[in-house]
């Protein structure tokens, strides 16, 4: 499977917010970034449990190899013993399956 540029952007900004709420900065003055955001009453972001679930299954996404090798050899093994049979119903399904997806 594989996951284009676009799709991965909001994961990113997810795991960066996430990695910062974790960091222990410091303010201006020496105070923690915790107490500096009460003090001067600025915004913070709260990453959901979804958000956190998305990024974890984002993470596992990328880890998954983009082939199935084993399904590979298995389909391979199959054509080169002749055992791999396709109907023409079948493909002719298919194709007109696409075709009409295509169309709507």
């Amino acid at each position: 499977m594989r996951i284009d540029g676009k799709a991965q952007l909001g994961t990113e900004q997810l795991e960066y917010a996430s990695r910062s709420k974790k960091t222990d900065k410091k303010g201006v003055n020496g105070e923690k970034a915790a107490d500096a955001r009460s003090a001067s009453g600025s915004d913070a972001v709260v990453i959901s449990g979804k958000a956190k679930e998305t990024v974890s299954l984002a993470r596992a996404l990328k880890e998954m190899p983009e082939v199935r090798n084993d399904k590979v050899a298995e389909l391979k093994a199959r054509v080169a013993d002749g055992s791999y049979n396709v109907s023409g119903r079948d493909i002719a399904e298919k194709i007109v399956s696409s075709a009409l997806n295509g169309l709507f």
